[in-house]
């Protein structure tokens, strides 16, 4: 190892002789330079070298030659007021010759790695062109299956050579390689596109009409340019057939090709309308598109009529209510009409929440309350009664604007409740615990309503949160007292859900925090009740319980837990082993 590093090293020595000549670097510091390229190179040189060990060499040595460069400004100023000029020395070329060997050394040792060939690549591009070609071919022959590394290729030899032959052979091995990269036919069919541009642009800008040239070279390589581009389109949509999106995608591609006048827009239209009349999106992106390319929501309506007659879907409905809704703050009065006519005609068709609180909101919006009541109302006594989102709209409603009595609110509340799912019906129960808090009569109702469901239907993860909600609320308006008794309510009925026991200790151990004398008293309790429910399974319950007795100091209480759980437990070894991480 010693004796190829130092004859490496031996192989520098007339570039840093050249250094030392020109006054780039004196001696000590051609010294240093020494000493930190050995070190790299046996970095280099050992078994267990690692890509970093080569990015820092080139780092180092990209450092090295900014340094050199600049150093070398000045020696050329000196030189130009003396009269002389600097001429081409050994050290100009040197370090990118040396960074490349590194590069070379890297990807040999780590060909796998593709963010390691894209350096290399990068570097050769601004530092050594003539390498680049021999770069790209080694890294196309290890890598033929990343279609980023050919597109790579071909944009360099279509923009730095302006070899566009050369970029479409590479663009069509490519695609033989990897048939169903959607990114390579699109950078494929960009590519014609612009080239056909630039010789349209050019003609424009020597004046010269098509008409003049229609035998010229330039003409017939622009149309054959735009041939190629349909040509990899209907290509494309064989490799790629099942995604709408991969063809929108190449509208818009052309949409940055104004001077390349062609049907193939026309063509991709039709296309997607024959090959997705059902796919209710491709209307959508086909009707936004249409007013972002035309400016005019009429022409977008007109697709969008087209689309609800092909795909007479809740979907379809949806989209278009929902483009419209957008346009709503545009100040034409004729989007709010349209709008409505259209969630009319599509109540029947589109039994959809979304769609109706569209059309709540645009009739709350323009003041007909009573029929987004009655509408509401309707919907609720339909398919979409066991909807939480519906009730919540109508709750609020009626609260609002409705001028309904307490009762009749509360007996609504209790309708949406009997209706929806527990699993779904947080958001009721919540809204009616902050509505009727301060009116106990009617809160008492609800709370009741929520005793009954948490027995019947056991705790749950979602009956717990609204519980817990009920807790909490209690907690800040009448005291910790109120909340311990609701918990405790609701703690002794079937099945309490351990995340409600979770949140009653927290609530205790924040009271502890505060000084509260029966605070650890209540926590115990609480430990207590939820471990003769889920000791035999919950690990971490058993943990919390421990941390307490660790952390009011008593010992032979946190022994009693810990053997307790040991005994308990259906698989205590996972306790066990926690257990001597936190506490050992």
């Amino acid at each position: 190892m010693a004796d190829t590093v130092n004859a490496y090293l031996e192989r520098m020595l007339p570039e840093l002789e050249d250094l030392e000549k020109w006054g780039l670097f004196t001696r000590s510091e051609i010294k240093e330079v020494v000493r930190r390229r050995r070190e790299f190179e046996y970095q280099l040189k050992r078994p267990s070298r690692i890509r970093d060990d080569f990015l820092r060499y080139v780092d180092y040595e990209t450092k090295l030659e900014s340094l050199r460069r600049l150093r070398k400004k000045v020696v050329v100023r000196d030189l130009n007021a003396a009269g002389k000029r600097w001429s081409g020395h050994m050290s100009d070329g040197a370090s990118a010759i040396r960074i490349i060997s590194i590069y070379k050394r890297a990807v040999a040792r780590f060909g796998s790695d593709m963010s390691l060939w894209l350096k290399f690549l990068e570097y050769c591009r601004k530092h050594s062109p003539k390498q680049m070609r021999r770069v790209l071919a080694r890294a196309l022959q290890l890598h033929p299956n990343i279609p980023g590394l050919w597109m790579y290729a071909a944009s360099w030899d279509f923009e730095h050579n302006l070899d566009v032959s050369a970029a479409r052979a590479l663009m069509q091995r490519g695609l033989r390689m990897c048939p169903h990269s959607e990114d390579l036919w699109l950078e494929y069919f960009r590519m014609e596109l612009s080239y056909a541009q630039k010789l349209k642009s050019r003609m424009l800008v020597l004046g010269i009409e098509s008409e003049e040239i229609d035998a010229g070279k330039e003409q017939r390589e622009s149309d054959l340019s735009v041939k190629l581009a349909w040509v990899i389109f209907k290509n494309a949509i064989v490799a790629v057939s099942s995604s709408a999106r991969f063809r929108q995608r190449f509208v818009e591609v052309l949409d940055r090709f104004a001077l390349v006048k062609s049907t193939i827009a026309n063509e991709i239209y039709a296309s997607m309308t024959r090959d997705f009349s059902k796919d209710e999106n491709c209307w959508d992106w086909k009707g936004k598109y249409k007013f972002q390319t035309t400016s005019s929501w009429k022409d977008a309506v007109k697709v969008y009529e087209e689309a609800v007659g092909v795909v007479s879907s809740a979907r379809m409905y949806e989209l278009y209510a929902k483009f419209l809704e957008g346009l709503l703050d545009s100040g034409d009065e004729r989007v709010p009409e349209s709008l409505l006519e259209l969630y009319d005609r599509g109540e029947e068709v589109c039994a959809s929440i979304n769609f109706l609180e569209g059309h709540v909101r645009l009739l709350t919006r323009n003041g007909f309350l009573d029929r987004a009541r009655a509408l509401t109302e309707q919907f609720c006594n339909g398919p979409l009664r066991s909807s939480s989102r519906l009730w919540v709209l109508r709750l609020t409603l009626e609260i609002q604007h409705g001028g309904l009595q307490m009762a009749d609110i509360s007996k609504l509340f209790l309708k949406a409740l009997q209706f929806v799912q527990a699993s779904e019906g947080k958001d009721i129960w919540k809204m009616a615990l902050e509505y009727f808090s301060g009116m106990d009569t009617y809160l008492d109702i609800i709370l009741r309503h929520l005793e009954t469901a948490l027995g019947v239907k056991g705790g749950g993860q979602e009956l717990g949160a609204v519980a817990w909600s009920a807790v909490s609320w209690f907690l800040h308006f009448d005291g910790v007292e109120k909340a311990r008794q609701l918990y405790n309510r609701f703690l002794v009925l079937p099945g309490p859900s351990l995340y409600l026991f979770k949140r009653c200790i927290g609530l205790e151990a924040d009271r502890g925090a505060l000084g509260d004398q029966e605070a650890v008293k209540c926590m115990r309790r609480l430990f207590d009740a939820a471990l003769e429910i889920y000791g035999r399974e919950d690990v971490g319950i058993w943990l919390d319980y421990c941390a307490l007795e660790k952390k009011v100091g008593n010992a032979s209480n946190a022994s009693t837990v810990y053997f307790r759980a040991k005994k308990t437990l259906s698989d205590p070894s996972l306790f066990i082993q926690r257990h001597q991480l936190l506490f050992a």
